[in-house]
């Protein structure tokens, strides 16, 4: 009787290695014993590192072994446990009925599951609605820490208000003095009539500081104050008091001009060669210019009041 080709499947996300110690060569090694066990051939073993288990999405692992699959490359999906193919009950249920319309079974070590077998079946999803229940409870009470952490004015994400970090050793916002004092000149330099897409060049190429055009326009406008709105679902924002870069006229006023350039007067902006002179009769207003693609793809341009 031939042997069956069997091919095994691992995956960790950074949490789970720490938290179930179940480390890919961990996932690995129970693989081959278990074949070997079972007198098949194991003719590969696929992995998805790093990754979450709560969707099918940007899995290359588990679409490389759907390909294998309708190549007829192997005729048993051996898995560690239920939890390292999928979380989510529906697309476990639909992941494993692919596999076997190509005539493929799915074995899980841990839960002692023969996808074959319709006791297995019934047992699988049992269990494979208890592991997305166990995810769910997980995601809830990470998002409860997060916010208990925000209320006691800990930032709890990755990405911090521009120019200020946080030192957790002593629960202290710090204020980047060199990023700071850049943006308080580049908030002069706009505010006495130089350009924002010129002084953003300028931060870039004579400074280091990667701010593009419209970055900058943001963190003048939005980030310079002392206050970081952070917005968490169904919840009320939670409003972190940190160091002030500007102070509230400037920033005002910062706010004002661009309001003006906008409806006006867009030198700033001057893609166009007569941006900021062609006017409304009526209104006074600047007109914007438009670039189209005919039928033909031909390019051409044109200007058009911004109303």
């Amino acid at each position: 009787m031939q042997r069956k080709r069997a091919v095994g499947y691992v995956r960790v996300s950074s949490i789970a290695q720490v938290k179930d110690g179940e480390s890919l060569n961990t996932q690995r090694s129970d693989i081959k014993n278990f074949v070997e066990s079972k007198d098949w051939t194991l003719v590969d073993i696929v992995s998805d590192e790093g990754i979450s288990g709560k969707s099918m999405h940007n899995r290359a692992g588990v679409k490389r072994l759907l390909y294998m699959a309708k190549d007829g490359d192997f005729d048993v999906l051996v898995v560690h446990r239920i939890s390292r193919l999928a979380r989510n009950v529906r697309e476990l249920l639909n992941l494993i009925e692919e596999f076997e319309q190509e005539g493929v079974e799915v074995r899980f070590i841990k839960e002692q599951i023969d996808t074959s077998d319709k006791y297995g079946r019934t047992m699988l999803t049992m269990l494979g609605s208890v592991a997305q229940f166990e995810r769910e409870i997980i995601v809830e009470q990470t998002q409860e820490n997060r916010i208990a952490r925000g209320k006691q004015q800990i930032p709890t994400t990755g990405k911090l208000p521009f120019g200020r970090t946080y030192n957790r050793e002593t629960n202290e916002w710090v204020l980047d003095e060199n990023v700071a004092s850049l943006l308080r000149w580049a908030a002069d330099r706009y505010l006495e009539g130089e350009s924002l897409k010129e002084l953003s060049h300028v931060l870039k190429t004579q400074h280091g500081l990667a701010l593009c055009y419209h970055n900058l326009i943001t963190v003048l406008s939005k980030r310079c104050g002392d206050e970081w709105t952070v917005k968490f679902k169904d919840e009320d924002p939670i409003v972190y008091k940190i160091p002030r870069i500007l102070p509230d006229e400037k920033i005002n006023a910062i706010r004002e001009r661009l309001k003006h350039n906008r409806i006006h007067n867009r030198v700033d902006v001057r893609k166009y060669a007569l941006t900021g002179f062609i006017r409304c009769s009526t209104c006074g207003k600047a007109l914007a210019g438009t670039t189209q693609i005919n039928k033909t793809g031909k390019q051409f341009q044109y200007y058009r009041h911004p109303a």
